[in-house]
């Protein structure tokens, strides 16, 4: 199979974390489609399509169902694509990712209008979530995999080591937000 331009815009977006569709892959088409409209060249949708079908046909992608629950009680799916030699990875990114942004939460909350809601666990919530720490602190150690979750690595580190710090519990008073460390773990989606 031959590499073309369209080809390879497709390989590196499904190949990229992109905050505007919900960040690490896999991606749906449309989510596709929207980011290549992003670089302002107006694409056939039918060629996309095309273009995904004879990648995914040649092995270079991987698809999943991704349940669709947007039409009030009309539950449908919807085709999502990855690459193939990156779904490890990308399992191992999804869950990094929900790691810092739960421990994030437990550990300040949501600000909304000066209220803080959402905030701290129960202690056997809060054992579980530093246990997750640890494993996800193993399998992206830099040592083991290499410089491929370095980022990552640092991410869950600083997470865990505020969880290790103290957990508040849900009926505290709400605590005050730590910007250094809302810093280091937020992420824009």
């Amino acid at each position: 199979m031959k590499l073309t331009k369209n080809r390879l815009q497709i390989l590196d977006i499904l190949d990229s974390c992109l905050p505007d569709c919900g960040g690490n892959p896999p991606y749906s088409v449309s989510s596709v489609i929207y980011t290549l409209d992003m670089g302002g060249t107006k694409y056939i949708r039918s060629a996309i399509f095309r273009t995904i079908k004879d990648l995914f046909d040649n092995g270079l992608l991987i698809r999943t169902k991704q349940p669709l629950d947007r039409y009030k009680g009309l539950n449908g799916f919807e085709w999502s694509y990855q690459l193939a030699d990156k779904v490890e990875h990308n399992k191992l990114n999804t869950r990094c990712d929900k790691f810092c942004k739960k421990s994030l939460r437990a550990m300040q909350g949501c600000n909304f209008f000066d209220a803080v809601f959402g905030y701290g666990l129960k202690p056997d919530e809060a054992k579980q979530l530093i246990a997750e720490g640890k494993k996800l602190l193993m399998l992206t150690h830099p040592d083991k995999v290499g410089q491929a979750y370095l980022e990552r690595f640092k991410r869950v580190s600083i997470a865990n080591t505020a969880l290790r710090g103290g957990v508040p519990l849900p009926d505290d008073a709400a605590p005050k937000a730590d910007e250094v460390l809302r810093d280091k773990l937020y992420l824009p989606y």
